[in-house]
């Protein structure tokens, strides 16, 4: 029971992390590239890495 309250309150609480780091990506002033969003624990565009990978040749 104490377990189910725990993952309930977790949910709720990365729910709103999740809104407010949205919020800051939005915001014209900060973005997705900005140190607050970075310090906020999210990943910021510029150090996302493109996924671009290439095959080796024989």
């Amino acid at each position: 029971m104490k377990r189910d309250v725990r993952d309930d309150k977790y949910l709720a609480l990365d729910k709103k992390r999740s809104n407010i780091g949205m919020a800051v990506a939005g915001d014209p002033a900060y973005g997705n590239d900005s140190p607050l969003y970075g310090a906020m624990g999210f990943v910021r565009k510029s150090e996302k890495k493109s996924g671009l990978t290439r095959k080796k040749k024989p």
